[in-house]
């Protein structure tokens, strides 16, 4: 597994869990807690990135779609600048722009993640303390 996804993906699924567990606990008043905007943005951008990751598995597919059977020196040629009736490096530049745009997008979720969990802790620690 790659880190880069591995490590915002871990903190996201943590604090998914966090929440549920303390909305789950405080019952009743987990109703109190509104939902912020900036938790909504966080939301937005955990999905975007999902969906442009999918999409670079849909690039890295047509790419071996394109070169099964395809000798390596016809490759290697093609991306030296040969001609390229497959669109071969169009879909490789697609993949890697996919990727990185996924990635930041999945860390830009992650540094949201941490900021609207520890927000709602903060939000909760008063209805945690209470002792009725």
């Amino acid at each position: 597994m790659d880190p880069f996804i591995l490590l915002p993906a871990t903190v996201i699924m943590f604090r998914e869990v966090f929440v549920s567990g303390l909305r789950e606990f405080l019952g009743d008043t987990a109703g109190t807690l509104k939902v912020t905007k900036l938790a909504k943005w966080k939301t937005t951008a955990q999905m975007v990135a999902i969906a442009v990751l999918f999409a670079t598995g849909i690039f890295q597919h047509m790419f071996i779609e394109r070169t099964v059977g395809m000798d390596e020196s016809v490759i290697a040629e093609i991306f030296a600048g040969g001609d390229d009736p497959l669109s071969l490096r169009l879909i490789q530049q697609a993949y890697w722009a996919t990727w990185w745009v996924g990635v930041a997008l999945l860390w830009i979720a992650a540094l949201l993640t941490l900021v609207t969990g520890y927000d709602y802790f903060r939000k909760a620690l008063p209805h945690l303390k209470d002792e009725e």
